[in-house]
């Protein structure tokens, strides 16, 4: 599916040179200690319409010329056309509502089968975010850090694609009955508005292996605002680490003229 999609996919444009990801306290300590990258499987992502189509509402004929092309185009074997012709018809006339419900029910079903989603690892764009600091970052006592966009053996290396996200008050559908591809694809890296402030990037990958990074891929850790040494470790002695050798930090803090956070280098000890 990522190889298809990155064939069907239009040009992106060119990424920042650094994104970002925001971890809560207990990712952050396990970054800290281990710099590394994780992929959840897209049907466990936040946002419940992530990722999936809708279903085109038909009318009894648009369900009828979606069964021809189907069947013309992708036949079943064991099944006469006549009878393949009746079934995708009516599967065209079921409420989009009733078959959301019973694709998620097969999704949910083969959840367990790997080479049946695809990945991804979500990065941003903006690493000042009030919203994303309160709600990703246990608000404001995790961190933020920042990769390069061109890390080669963390995207393309692996057959990986990088995908800027787009945004839309339509969601993308298509005929249940006759799904096409060029429906279907975008879905990978299409939200909706509501989730525009993330300026999201996604790494799109067919495994969930996590990947550990390297000295000189992590080019920057922001600390949170209410960062807690207690609980999460002393920056100091995270800095010291040899894989952050290259890495700037800084802490965060508020902005005083704009709704943002802000942040300041921290100094070598």
């Amino acid at each position: 599916m990522i190889a298809k999609s990155r064939e069907r996919a239009k040009t992106n444009s060119m990424p920042p040179p650094i994104l970002y990801k925001y971890l809560g306290e207990s990712g952050a300590k396990a970054f800290l200690a281990k710099p590394q990258l994780r992929y959840t499987k897209y049907i466990d992502l936040d946002d419940i319409l992530d990722t999936m189509p809708g279903f085109t509402p038909q009318t009894d004929e648009q369900a009828r010329i979606s069964a021809r092309e189907r069947v013309v185009q992708n036949p079943l074997e064991s099944v006469s056309i006549e009878h393949q012709l009746i079934i995708f018809e009516e599967l065209g006339k079921v409420p989009p509502s009733a078959l959301e419900e019973i694709w998620r029910d097969v999704l949910k079903e083969h959840s367990g089968e790997d080479s049946y989603f695809p990945y991804v690892c979500s990065l941003s764009a903006e690493p000042s975010s009030l919203a994303m600091w309160s709600l990703y970052a246990h608000r404001h006592a995790g961190i933020v850090f920042g990769i390069s966009s061109r890390c080669d053996r963390l995207i393309a290396d692996k057959g990986r694609e990088l995908q800027k996200m787009i945004y839309s008050p339509n969601r993308l559908h298509t005929p249940f009955n006759n799904p096409k591809f060029e429906d279907v694809a975008p879905v990978l890296w299409t939200k909706g508005l509501d989730w525009e402030h993330q300026q999201e990037w996604r790494i799109l990958a067919e495994s969930d292996a996590t990947d550990y990074l390297e000295c000189g891929e992590v080019k920057e850790v922001i600390f949170g605002y209410r960062y807690d040494p207690s609980t999460t470790g002393d920056k100091a002695e995270h800095m010291k680490r040899e894989v952050f050798k290259q890495t700037k930090f800084f802490d965060a803090f508020p902005s005083p003229t704009e709704y943002k956070m802000a942040v300041r280098p921290i100094a070598p000890s």
